[in-house]
C-alpha cells in the first residue's frame, strides 16, 4: 500500500474564536495561573441540564451547565496546596426543544483567609483585579466595571457582575461557604 499524504481542500473554517482563547490563555498564564480541563459531563442537572440519551456510567449523565464545578473539584483535591487555574470550555442548556452549546472561561484560585476582618477580602479583591487586568488585555481601552451582584453558588456579598461597556459579561466573587464546606475548600 504506497503511503501517500491525502490532499486536503481549502476551507473557510473561522478561527476568531480560536484565536481568542489562545490569546486569553496567554494572558491568564501570564497572570499565574495553569490552564485545566475538566469533564464535560456530570452527575447531576436541573431542568434545563442537557440529559444524555445512552449514558455510559450514572455519575456522567448531564452535559454541563457551568465549569464552576470543575473547578471546585479541582481546587479541593490540589488542597492544601494553594493553585490558580482557569479553563476554557464549552457548556449546555436546554432551551425550549434545543440545546444552545456555548464557549465559557472560568477561572479562579484557592486561598487561606489572611487573619483579615471580616468585611475585608483580600482574595476577592485580587481576583478582581485579575479579571479587570484580563478584560483590558483582551478587550483593549473599553469601559470595564464590576458592581455589587449575586449569583448561585457565590457568596452573598462577596460577589460582582463584570460589565463591558454596559453589557454584563460575567460574574466574580468567592465560593458559597456552604458550598467550601461541602467539599473541605479554603
Amino acid at each position: 500500500i504506497p503511503a501517500d499524504v491525502p490532499s486536503v481542500p481549502a476551507h473557510d473554517i473561522a478561527s476568531t474564536a480560536f484565536l481568542l482563547e489562545g490569546r486569553i490563555a496567554r494572558a491568564l498564564a501570564a497572570l499565574g495561573y495553569r490552564e485545566i480541563v475538566t469533564h464535560s459531563l456530570r452527575a447531576l442537572g436541573d431542568a434545563a441540564a442537557v440529559e444524555v440519551r445512552n449514558p455510559l456510567t450514572e455519575d456522567r449523565r448531564y452535559l454541563r451547565e457551568s465549569l464552576a464545578p470543575g473547578l471546585i473539584e479541582y481546587f479541593a483535591a490540589a488542597s492544601p496546596q494553594t493553585v490558580h487555574a482557569f479553563e476554557i470550555g464549552d457548556v449546555f442548556k436546554r432551551e425550549h426543544d434545543d440545546v444552545e452549546e456555548r464557549s465559557a472561561l472560568g477561572f479562579g484560585f484557592s486561598a487561606e483567609r489572611a487573619g483579615e476582618p471580616p468585611w475585608r477580602d483580600s482574595s476577592f479583591l485580587r481576583l478582581k483585579g485579575d479579571c479587570e487586568r484580563l478584560l483590558r488585555e483582551i478587550a483593549g481601552p473599553r469601559n470595564v466595571v464590576t458592581r455589587a451582584g449575586e449569583a448561585i453558588g457565590f457568596h452573598p456579598g462577596k460577589t460582582a457582575v463584570v460589565c463591558v461597556d454596559g453589557i454584563d459579561v460575567g460574574v466574580i466573587g468567592c465560593v458559597d461557604p456552604r458550598v467550601t464546606k461541602s467539599h473541605d475548600l479554603r
